[in-house]
């Protein structure tokens, strides 16, 4: 761990110095976020690009400015980039009332490093970063949903109920799996659903939860649950949509989807996992983020980490 450390901080030496923090620049009023995104990343990449920026513009005295327009993402059609800002279509800026127009007309901002390498040096420059409690906080200060969007998502989990006929005061267990691409390039090993059986069915007797919401986009993984539990105990938003990938899920699940449909269902998806009150999975985005997205910790919660990629 310490390596992988040491050669991060070799590779940004060059990066950091060649940025705008450097000794004697004059200092500005906005820092403007943003991220490569070589990977077409979904929501859960960005909310952390978002977070650690914000936390690491306030630390340095800047206003932090979320910019999802001037580089193609999935959540923009092709005719909006460069116009739409698609941080602004679904969230509030960090700092509320501030806008990417007015820091940009104001001439008065720095551009922020836009690297990988930069996203992974501002995870862990101190080490209260590591904390969720921490974490937790800060996301409460710089990572809210606009009013629109707090309706739909609303509306949406609300109709999952009723069509599962639930009512609101349900218990649900999260289950989050990742597959599909996960599985093409390298990232953390999910567990299969007969390893974790044991665990739910014990989570589902001592916390008494009423059922379990399922997250995954993998059908595989779906099919496998819906083997092992009774239908009327599974509950899911557009879940086992896909059966493989030969690219990157951004990009295949926009093939069908419009930007929007693309946004608003993954963000459903983390709006009902931050509805339940328990949760248990494997290493992906959403699971991270879900750890301190809530303000409150889960009642109940397990994730794998077998420190192993596929």
């Amino acid at each position: 761990m310490i390596k992988k450390y040491l050669k991060l901080l070799y590779r940004l030496r060059n990066t950091i110095i060649s940025t705008s923090f450097c000794f004697g620049r004059k200092k500005h009023k906005y820092y403007i976020i943003r991220f490569e995104d070589r990977m077409h990343c979904g929501w859960t990449v960005w909310e952390r690009v978002v977070l650690f920026n914000s936390i690491y513009a306030i630390d340095h005295g800047y206003i932090p400015v979320v910019d999802m327009q001037s580089k193609k993402n999935i959540y923009l059609e092709n005719d909006e980039v460069g116009i739409v800002n698609a941080w602004d279509k679904y969230y509030l800026q960090p700092v509320e009332g501030v806008s990417l127009t007015q820091a940009l007309q104001s001439g008065d901002y720095i551009l922020g490093n836009e690297s990988q390498e930069w996203f992974d040096y501002i995870r862990i420059r101190k080490r209260k970063l590591k904390s969720n409690e921490y974490l937790r906080r800060q996301y409460q200060l710089y990572i809210k949903y606009n009013d629109k969007t707090e309706r739909r998502l609303s509306t949406f989990y609300n109709n999952m109920l009723k069509k599962a006929n639930r009512n609101m005061n349900v218990r649900l267990l999260g289950v989050c799996l990742r597959g599909t691409d996960y599985r093409q390039f390298g990232h953390a090993i999910n567990p299969i659903i007969s390893e974790i059986k044991p665990d739910i069915d014990r989570a589902l007797q001592d916390h008494k939860f009423d059922g379990i919401f399922v997250a995954t986009e993998d059908e595989s993984i779906m099919k496998d649950i819906t083997e092992q539990f009774p239908s009327e105990m599974i509950l899911s938003y557009k879940a086992g949509e896909l059966s493989n990938t030969n690219g990157y899920i951004g990009d295949i699940i926009r093939v069908t989807k419009s930007a929007d449909e693309a946004a608003i269902d993954y963000l459903m998806v983390l709006y009902s996992l931050n509805r339940c009150f328990g949760l248990i999975g494997g290493v992906c985005g959403a699971t991270i983020v879900a750890q301190y997205k809530r303000d409150c910790q889960y009642d109940y919660l397990k994730i794998y980490d077998f420190n192993m990629y596929y």
